[in-house]
């Protein structure tokens, strides 16, 4: 019964390797129109495909006779995270800007690029031993810590992400795609455990169930993506549907309130206030704090302190060409900012160079 089992679960873990790799690459290549999203998904599925071959190389023993190939594990666990953040992001907005806050999702997949690769450049025979030793003794070699410290990066964003979607049940709580995503992110949880797990106590009844459950959510994603292939469109259309309807500027003249902004930031110069609030804005405009902050983040995209800096170095960039003997700390207290270090840090971020830099450049010396 038992060599049964583990026939069974072999099988199933290999098939859903392979799968998962032909579902990554055919989804991709069959869509018409390769956006962003559908190349996430492919990243996805190839993502989990190549840990469940490395998981079935393992259990039938070929992956012994290749042993650098075990570097792609904590790689493949480490990368699917950030590739599914950013995926779950691009569903949610309405465009998705790559950015340093979503580049650092990727740091634990640097940080496991560079603790491998000794591994890699180490003799096919040592590999094997170090391979060996860590499958079946669990010893604390570099490449077995990586492993766990990819799986449990894994963890947190299942938790993360699960926490996404309950968070937002109350968009599309009736659409199958939703239901999918809050019952399989728990389903893949339980099977990360169960593999940490399996592997820590050297239990291989463990480690198998949490490989097939892996491989039983690849199948049902393929079932399900058959018989439904236009629900994540309704998805992320009921998603932004609620959002316009929950929205504080409905009613509003939208173009009003920007040629508003306009006057009071371009005639007025409120931005000089180095005090200046997002409420006295907002009352400035006729709106309140939160409409103003929607307007800003929805139809400008960027924050409060953004939309006031932008005014701010731009008013900058005009002294320092007018009154080139004019201090940078005059200018940055003439233009609202209340340091130095402060001005410095907002002028690098817009213009790309210091304001010194940015003097010396355009006057030519």
């Amino acid at each position: 019964m038992l060599d049964l089992f583990s026939s069974l679960s072999d099988a199933l873990i290999q098939f859903g390797g392979g799968l998962g790799l032909l579902m990554g690459m055919s989804r991709y290549l069959a869509f018409k129109q390769r956006t962003l999203k559908s190349f996430l998904v492919s990243l996805l599925f190839i993502s989990t495909g190549t840990t469940q071959l490395i998981l079935s190389g393992f259990f039938s023993g070929w992956l012994f006779h290749f042993p650098t190939l075990v570097v792609l594990l904590p790689i493949s666990l480490a990368i699917y995270g950030p590739i599914e953040q950013y995926y779950t992001d691009s569903l949610l907005k309405e465009k998705f800007n790559f950015g340093w806050k979503e580049a650092l999702h990727l740091l634990p997949v640097i940080l496991i690029l560079l603790l491998t690769s000794p591994f890699i450049l180490k003799s096919v025979d040592l590999k094997k031993k170090i391979v060996y030793e860590f499958w079946y003794q669990n010893t604390f070699e570099t490449i077995n810590l990586c492993i766990y410290f990819s799986a449990f990066c894994l963890t947190g964003y299942n938790l993360y992400l699960f926490w996404i979607y309950f968070r937002n049940s109350k968009t599309a709580p009736i659409l199958p795609a939703f239901r999918l995503g809050i019952l399989l992110i728990p389903f893949r949880l339980i099977a990360t455990l169960l593999l940490i797990y399996g592997h820590y106590t050297l239990n291989l009844p463990s480690l198998k169930i949490g490989a097939v459950m892996v491989s039983l959510i690849l199948i049902q994603l393929y079932i399900y993506s058959l018989g439904n292939p236009e629900s994540l469109a309704l998805f992320i259309q009921e998603v932004r549907k609620n959002r316009y309807e929950r929205s504080l500027l409905i009613g509003l003249d939208t173009d009003a309130i920007q040629k508003k902004l306009n006057e009071f930031m371009e005639q007025h110069k409120l931005y000089k206030r180095e005090d200046l609030t997002l409420k006295e804005l907002a009352e400035s405009v006729s709106l309140s704090s939160h409409q103003l902050s929607e307007f800003l983040n929805e139809k400008k995209k960027m924050n409060f302190p953004s939309f006031i800096n932008q005014y701010r170095i731009s008013e900058a960039q005009k002294i320092l060409i007018e009154n080139p003997r004019q201090t940078v700390l005059a200018i940055a207290f003439e233009v609202g900012f209340n340091s130095k270090s402060s001005f410095n840090q907002a002028f690098l971020r817009f213009t790309g160079i210091t304001p010194k830099e940015y003097r010396r450049k355009v006057s030519g010396l």
